[in-house]
């Protein structure tokens, strides 16, 4: 498990470090404080090998390990140096960018570092934006250096019309889950890691914590009686009920739940965790998502604008037996951003007080 992250050079981070980080980890702020961002250098250091595939090459990926690091950009015809050039802050390509992971627990580091590089003397030269533009055909590749927990070293790199991708068995070094507020979920991705659940003999560890939203459940079956495979629940009907029909939170949280699972020993990276929940069961979402994250050894990131989001973690997790949460404020601070933590004690003074934490 992570224990603190540090960003330099990425975005709106000019140097900023996150820590400590717990099992699970609220991260909020305003607008353009930096909280996407945060979940894409994770992306980065955790899985940089699905992360440069998914996005720079035309290889196929399921929609939840796949994290848009060009935000639209490539739909518009911008070459990929302007591309990957807004990932760097400010966009100044002198200055490498620079992700680093520490787990305490297991001794290891995961370092990812980024720098622009020209093709001719391979020499760190001091290209602006400016220059960029006014010069579109200037030969430049961006180098990528690697280190993962177990001391491994690798290196590739990318230029305008091709791309030394990483090594094929960095794609799944370590399991890491993407779980995004605004985008439409296909069913067949859940029926997916339903049915590898289900053939590891794991169904009742699902059943058990959506029972905390939905205590009518009795079963969970794939079933094509509708014409395509979908997830079933038994609830005492007399006939199983597609998950579609039982609510969009219900649907969502089935998602989140078998993204935790799938993710054991890893992460999941959850936007506007929120989404889709009513506010009067986001106490009950919390509990579902620390018990599954406990029990499949996952850490959680998500972000919120939310304060009854906030509000119902805390709760939570105060009547759960670990205390396992952590609240990460990003503030704008000069020209970057910073993390303010809040512990078990802060953030119980802030709810108790009604002080603004988001």
């Amino acid at each position: 498990m992570i224990h603190s992250f540090h960003i330099k050079n990425y975005r709106g981070f000019k140097d900023c470090t996150i820590e400590p980080l717990e099992r699970v980890n609220l991260i909020t702020g305003s607008n353009n404080a930096g909280k996407t961002s945060l979940l894409e250098a994770l992306y980065l250091n955790l899985a940089p090998g699905i992360a440069f595939h998914a996005n720079l090459s035309s290889d196929r990926y399921e929609r939840s390990t796949w994290l848009n690091l060009f935000r639209g950009f490539a739909g518009f015809g911008i070459d990929r140096e302007s591309m990957l050039g807004w990932l760097f802050h400010k966009k100044d390509l002198s200055r490498a960018i620079e992700l680093k992971s520490v787990d305490v627990q297991n001794g290891g580091t995961r370092i990812l570092t980024m720098s622009w590089h020209t093709i001719a003397d391979d020499q760190l030269n001091s290209i602006n934006n400016s220059i960029l533009q006014a010069a579109p055909d200037i030969p430049l590749k961006l180098n990528v250096h690697y280190k993962n927990f177990d001391g491994e070293e690798f290196k590739w790199s990318f230029q305008r019309s091709s791309a030394q991708m990483p090594p094929g068995h960095l794609l799944g070094t370590y399991p890491l889950r993407v779980l995004d507020g605004n985008d439409s979920r296909s069913p067949k991705e859940d029926v997916k890691w339903f049915s590898k659940l289900d053939d590891m003999g794991r169904q009742d560890e699902l059943v058990s914590t959506l029972q905390l939203i939905e205590p009518r459940l009795k079963q969970l079956a794939v079933s094509v009686a509708d014409g395509v495979p979908m997830i079933y629940g038994d609830i005492g009907l007399g006939r199983r009920v597609p998950m579609l029909q039982m609510g969009e939170g219900m649907v969502r949280l089935l998602s989140l739940v078998l993204e935790i699972t799938n993710a054991s020993g890893g992460a999941v990276l959850a936007d506007e965790i929120e989404n889709g929940f009513h506010h009067s069961v986001l106490t009950k979402v919390w509990r579902v998502i620390g018990e599954a994250a406990r029990r499949s050894d996952t850490q959680i990131f998500a972000t919120t604008h939310s304060w009854e989001c906030i509000r119902a973690a805390h709760e939570a997790f105060l009547n759960s037996k670990t205390y396992d949460l952590r609240l990460h404020r990003l503030e704008r601070s000069g020209e970057s951003v910073r993390s303010v933590t809040y512990d078990k004690g802060t953030l119980n003074t802030s709810v108790e007080m009604n002080l603004e934490v988001r």
